[in-house]
């Protein structure tokens, strides 16, 4: 074999390493993006609507929660032991959460929810969260879970938080946060309303 040839192979070779090595870069990419950061829920009611609808293919962020602590107005899959559940980060750690007539209280203070909200009548005695509790509801009231306790979510169970819907392609959207708003209320005032959903290109929005 000449040195032509002889270059020409190792030529060859090198570029064979070089693909094989991309390729397995990217496949570790993709299985790190996949299966540790983002986590794919296909929506299965109307728990969350009119943000999220049935059969919505949202993806979550899992490691949101290690970076940022979860906020009021974030939207949360929830892991329980028969299956994940969205819902809607409405307290946080050490706030006393209450309903009266469809409406909640956080610390004795009316918590406008006018942003993404469908009311219906409800009941809540008041509970007070643990340090690394959050309590979360579905933005379709109708679909509250009759139980508080399961309302009440350990940080340890929270799946991820939603980023982007990627399904149906008509409705894709990423979710981003915007301002703060504060209102007045003749009863009570306002608890400050931290962070409201934006979502863009689209005004959809659910519970799995």
């Amino acid at each position: 074999m000449g040195r032509v040839e002889e270059n020409a192979w190792e030529y060859g070779r090198l570029r064979r390493m070089s693909l094989l090595w991309t390729l397995a870069v990217a496949a570790i990419v993709i299985l790190l993006v996949f299966g540790v950061w983002l986590k794919g829920v296909q929506i299965a009611d109307e728990g969350m609507a009119p943000t999220l609808r049935a059969g919505d293919v949202v993806l979550f962020d899992a490691l949101k929660k290690y970076a940022v602590t979860p906020r009021r107005g974030d939207i949360y899959a929830v892991k329980r032991a028969d299956g994940v559940y969205l819902g809607r980060i409405i307290g946080l750690p050490g706030e006393t959460v209450e309903m009266d007539a469809g409406n909640v209280y956080i610390n004795g203070y009316f918590l406008s929810e006018n942003a993404y909200v469908q009311y219906a009548p409800a009941e809540l005695a008041p509970v007070t969260l643990g340090d690394a509790q959050f309590f979360i509801l579905p933005d379709s009231r109708a679909y509250m879970i009759p139980q508080t306790a399961d309302m009440i979510v350990d940080i340890d169970d929270l799946y991820g938080c939603a980023a982007v819907r990627v399904s149906p392609l008509s409705h894709f959207a990423i979710f981003y946060r915007f301002g703060q708003g504060h209102s007045r209320s003749k009863k009570r005032p306002f608890v400050r309303t931290h962070f409201l959903w934006k979502m863009v290109l689209t005004n959809h929005a659910l519970l799995v």
